[in-house]
């Protein structure tokens, strides 16, 4: 059974129209109702939903594992950087 909808805008004192009707979308958007309406656009079968929920995954993890590679060289720079700034102190104090 399909969820029932109901967003309710109304129009503030001197406001725009088009700043109501973004209010609108925004409101929309928030209570999922486009991707209730895509999801229900087309019909996926079992074995459609299982192919896409894999590749879903398959993405998540090529992300994070992007993200964690983009960590490990953010953290090689900055040890770099301080060892260069150790270096350039024992120079100093020398």
């Amino acid at each position: 059974m399909s969820k029932v909808y109901n967003v309710e805008v109304k129009l503030r004192k001197n406001e725009d129209v088009e700043h109501l009707i973004r209010r609108f979308l925004r409101e929309v958007k928030k209570d999922g109702v486009l991707k209730e309406v895509a999801k229900k656009e087309y019909h996926l079968t079992k074995s459609q939903k299982r192919k896409l929920k894999k590749s879903k995954s398959i993405g998540r993890k090529v992300a994070e594992e992007k993200k964690t590679q983009k960590n490990f060289e953010r953290n090689k720079k900055l040890a770099e950087q301080e060892n260069r700034v150790e270096k350039n102190n024992k120079n100093i104090a020398e």
